[in-house]
């Protein structure tokens, strides 16, 4: 909240370049079930962020504007909708919004509680922002390849970056043999 005591997003309404991003008042929704609202700490673009606005993606994101942008956050919660019992009031997290909400790179976002978790202690608000849409592409593409098990044997092709070194990360921890 700003210290017009107002709730502020960066938003758009017509998709376009980094022109049409307006920072603007807007109303946060109440989280509904199995929803979390979060109030941001810190928020991460992807190159993702950037074809949404720019309309490369609307059969996945919809068409309604105004809409928000950004998805990976960091931050505290604030409220959690009915049937939310993993994360309470209070709990330092991060996590991603959803393709449809959006809305990241605000005073506050509405996520659904399955896409956030708790932050760990060590990791910074800005760190932790940085994981979630990399992390979770990384985690897809080796569950996809079956390359989380100890026998495995993963080349990571450009794993200098997000992606790659979630994945070089991810695969060292399940104990499989990675070639860069």
């Amino acid at each position: 909240m700003s210290s017009d005591g107002k709730t502020h997003r960066v938003q758009y309404t017509r998709y376009g370049g980094p022109d049409v991003l307006r920072l603007e008042p807007f109303t946060p929704a109440s989280p509904g079930p199995g929803q979390v609202l979060v109030r941001v700490r810190a928020a991460a673009a992807n190159p993702m962020d950037g074809k949404i606005r720019r309309g490369e993606m609307r059969p996945m994101t919809g068409r309604r504007f105004p809409r928000g942008i950004g998805h990976d956050f960091a931050g505290v919660v604030e409220a959690v909708g009915a049937g939310v019992t993993h994360l309470q009031t209070g709990d330092a997290v991060f996590g991603m919004a959803s393709l449809r909400g959006a809305g990241a790179f605000a005073d506050v976002v509405v996520a659904e509680a399955t896409a956030v978790a708790r932050k760990p202690p060590a990791l910074s608000f800005e760190k932790a922002a940085t994981l979630p849409v990399v992390a979770v592409t990384a985690l897809q593409a080796l569950r996809h390849a079956d390359g989380l098990r100890p026998d495995a044997a993963i080349f990571v092709h450009g794993c200098l970056g997000a992606v790659g070194r979630s994945a070089v990360q991810l695969s060292r921890r399940s104990g499989a043999a990675v070639r860069r």
